[in-house]
């Protein structure tokens, strides 16, 4: 009688590592879900660019790797079937590293003769290729078809006695939600290749390639749980700086191209406010107006329940007076680098003139803005003042945290002293 308890106990806690692990598999797609519909910043950092989808991709493929490579090895040395296994955590292995790019931003190397060629100038090979070409026809295509196999392998007895000689791993019926799920929302690529890495790792853990086969349910817990809180120790103490400027970006792109097109303005405005409070005073390439005025500008483009105040818009005119001075300068850097001195006054001379306005309105700020101070340090470089241009920025600098961000400010600063020293035909009209 205590033995068939026992066994009735023993039966009672497997299924019980079954509901959570259906549990656990389903948590992910509510995640995405609920974060789309009403936390946009949150979204943002699941598929930006070494955000919280990206990196729990490469973890969750790296605990796959783990997990069938240990028992690929065990195998072996037992005389049990293990090339396939083994093949799995290898495949396991190079993806992830490839989804961390291996490990360029974490560590901060580079490969120029493989970024150069890059479509996002990232250490990698998949993006080499034509991104529409993973998204449309490959991926969709991996993530269907291996949902298929696992569930053909229950329905058949004789291909599921096939694989199972094999040793060919077969996905767990929790994972198919998953599996079912990255493939319909493949145009957010973090989020569907973050399902399915979770997928592959739940696999990893219920595989019956294992010499014991039982508590899968419960390894595959732990390896979830394991890979979520390595993700969660990357995201908080790992390098910031780029992380955060890729999710401003990401932040600019998807209120506009996502949120505003699909008549979402109160979730575009929400997440815009948020990054405006955050980086108010961070101009980045491709966010040319600002995030106040870029708000202003979709609530204009999209409508929106509410008129903006006249004191938002005069805000949003003057950040983006401000963002256009960076712009101008900008492109009188690529004029005068192509030769055409003549066109780089012109922009030099606008950059003046918005950034001139600009301080004039913000005069009674008592906080200067750290772009308007890089702004004024640019043109008094460029104007060949380098040691004012010095003497201007690096006050402003002296605490930020990182010390190749103060390094950068003065590299820019004699980079542009430099190009513009030997111009022939840029006058010194307008000396701050």
């Amino acid at each position: 009688m205590m033995g068939i308890d026992a066994v009735r106990s023993g039966t009672r806690w497997l299924r019980s590592y079954d509901a959570a692990l259906w549990v656990a598999c389903i948590l992910p797609i509510l995640y995405g879900v609920v974060t789309r519909l009403y936390f946009p910043r949150r979204f943002v950092s699941l598929i930006a660019e070494d955000g919280l989808g990206e990196m729990a991709t490469a973890a969750f493929l790296f605990g796959a790797a783990w997990l069938v490579g240990a028992e690929a090895a065990r195998a072996r040395r037992d005389g049990r079937a293990w090339i396939i296994p083994a093949l799995f955590a290898a495949g396991a292995l190079f993806v992830g590293l490839e989804e961390a790019s291996w490990g360029q931003r974490l560590f901060g190397y580079e490969v120029p003769w493989i970024q150069d060629v890059n479509l996002q100038t990232e250490v990698n090979l998949h993006n080499l290729i034509p991104t529409p070409f993973f998204q449309v026809l490959v991926l969709p295509s991996v993530f269907v078809g291996w949902a298929a196999l696992g569930l053909v392998s229950r329905m058949s007895e004789k291909v599921d006695r096939f694989l199972e000689t094999r040793n060919i791993p077969v996905p767990p019926l929790q994972s198919m939600p998953l599996l079912l799920v990255s493939a319909t929302t493949i145009f957010f690529h973090e989020p569907a290749e973050m399902f399915f890495a979770a997928a592959v790792l739940v696999t990893a853990g219920t595989s019956r390639f294992y010499a014991s086969s039982t508590g899968g349910p419960r390894r595959s817990l732990i390896a979830l749980l394991a890979c979520t809180c390595a993700t969660l120790a990357v995201l908080e103490f790992g390098p910031h700086d780029e992380r955060e400027f890729i999710r401003y970006q990401m932040s600019l792109m998807v209120a506009d191209g996502y949120y505003a097109r699909n008549g979402k303005v109160d979730n575009a405005r929400s997440l815009l406010l948020q990054e405006a409070r955050r980086f108010e005073g961070w101009v980045t390439v491709g966010s040319a107006a600002g995030p106040l005025a870029t708000i202003a500008l979709h609530e204009w483009r999209y409508g929106a329940p509410d008129e903006p105040s006249p004191t938002f818009l005069g805000r949003a005119v003057g950040q983006g007076r401000l963002y256009a001075a960076r712009n101008s300068i900008d492109l009188a850097v690529l004029c005068r680098l192509a030769g055409k001195d003549e066109e780089a006054q012109v922009h030099l001379d606008h950059a003046e003139q918005l950034l001139r306005e600009y301080e004039r309105e913000t005069a009674a700020t008592p906080q200067p803005n750290p772009t308007a101070v890089q702004a004024r340090a640019d043109l008094l470089a460029c104007r060949g003042h380098e040691n004012e241009a010095l003497e201007l920025v690096l006050p402003h600098v002296s605490l930020d945290p990182p010390l190749y961000r103060r390094v950068r400010h003065v590299i820019r600063i004699r980079n542009l002293s430099a190009l513009f020293a030997n111009a022939t035909s840029v006058e010194h009209h307008a000396d701050p």
